[in-house]
């Protein structure tokens, strides 16, 4: 990519002219944003032109014929316009992407009061949102995520929905009422508590299934996903919709669909343990052996290991699901050390490690504990406690 800017100057439609590489200046229309990690944005950003990345998805829109995407990395303000193999430095550009989004967003509030008024429910078609205010909507493309967000800061509008399958956002205007928004079918303005409660359901969503697919792809199932974080993102799709803002976040997730069961998640291979090609067997694969006294302990951090028995029946079906990423951790070693018997593993949050071992002794929720440990092996809390002090 040349290093001269895009000399751009974006318009209140999302539509920008620009220079990109060797091409003439011109006006293109900004059909799609990516959020990416960093080192893939640099890597983009300091290249030359040529093609993107293979995890670089970005949605075709040949009805459009001068579409151009928006990257953006994670930490910077600049991005990266991209058509067609050219592309060119855009300054600022997070300012100038939340200006279009931030004045679309006010110009469909304005019509909403003139045609419905408060206390109705206003309805516009994604062609409407394209025709009057500028913002190309598909699924994947970035642009109806960063729409939903900025409408979600507005106190006046509740009852937001994004409708990917009929192509429609709807929503309600409330003029000085904020509903509640911990109800799990309230309305869709959410309260900072559960949009926290929401991202952590993202993270353990992604988490379970990077630890649990051999593919590069898993299924995510909303059942599960309710019995494990207590959302029922099958019955409320506005927290559905949410968590799946939060997934397209997250840069280990490379893509993710909605269905009408479950999640189809797309998943970086390069961070899938399952698909990585080490000598160093798995704490799953050691535990075919009976080990008793021994230490959980973090190759990089100094954790606080306690001292448990580990065999291949120690977990049901359920735990071994709800603590993949710490049986897929590697093992480095096993030797004897300060706290006696230790295995040393890497690849996995040293605080899910000593969770993992607590949990065993029975520092945990006595239900959770009754459906992660085989009835035969389970420490009731109160039994005899042996803490991995040195």
């Amino acid at each position: 990519m040349d290093k001269q800017e895009a000399n751009e100057y974006l318009m209140p439609d999302m539509k920008l002219t620009a220079r990109l590489g060797t091409r003439p200046r011109q006006e293109y229309q900004i059909t799609c944003v990516k959020e990416l990690r960093e080192d893939l944005y640099l890597k983009i950003r300091d290249s030359r032109g040529g093609n993107l990345p293979d995890s670089v998805d970005i949605p075709d829109t040949p009805h459009i014929p001068d579409h151009c995407a928006l990257l953006l990395g994670e930490g910077h303000t600049d991005g990266v316009l991209y058509a067609n193999g050219s592309a060119g430095l855009l300054p600022d550009a997070r300012v100038f992407l939340e200006r279009g989004i931030r004045n679309a967003t006010d110009r469909i509030i304005e019509r909403a009061w003139e045609e419905t008024g408060s206390g109705s429910r206003s309805s516009f078609s994604f062609d409407d949102i394209q025709r009057d205010h500028g913002l190309f909507i598909t699924t994947g493309n970035g642009i109806g995520d960063k729409l939903c967000l900025e409408l979600r800061t507005r106190e006046e509008l509740s009852g937001i929905f994004l409708d990917l399958v009929h192509r429609t956002l709807s929503f309600e205007l409330q003029p000085g009422q904020r509903q509640s928004r911990d109800l799990p079918l309230g309305p869709d303005s959410v309260s900072a508590g559960v949009l926290e409660e929401l991202r952590e359901c993202a993270v353990w969503i992604a988490r379970t299934a990077l630890h649990n697919t051999d593919s590069g792809y898993y299924y995510e199932s909303y059942d599960h996903i309710r019995e494990e974080t207590d959302f029922d993102l099958e019955r409320n799709p506005m927290y559905r919709d949410i968590v799946l803002l939060f997934l397209r976040t997250l840069p280990e997730v490379t893509d993710v669909r909605v269905d009408e069961e479950c999640f189809d998640l797309g998943l970086d291979v390069n961070k899938c343990p399952l698909m990585l090609d080490y000598d160093r067997p798995l704490l799953r694969d050691l535990m075919s052996i009976r080990w008793e006294d021994v230490h959980l302990t973090h190759k990089e951090y100094e954790n606080d290991p306690a001292v448990i028995d580990l065999h291949e029946g120690l977990l049901s079906d359920d735990g071994k699901t709800a603590w993949a990423d710490v049986l897929n951790a590697r093992v480095e070693r096993v030797f004897e050390g300060v706290y006696g018997l230790q295995m040393e593993v890497s690849g996995i949050d040293y605080e899910r490690l000593d969770a993992f071992s607590h949990m065993i002794l029975g520092d945990h929720a006595a239900m959770e504990r009754r459906r992660w440990l085989r009835e035969e092996t389970r420490q009731e809390p109160g039994c005899e406690m042996r803490p991995g002090t040195p």
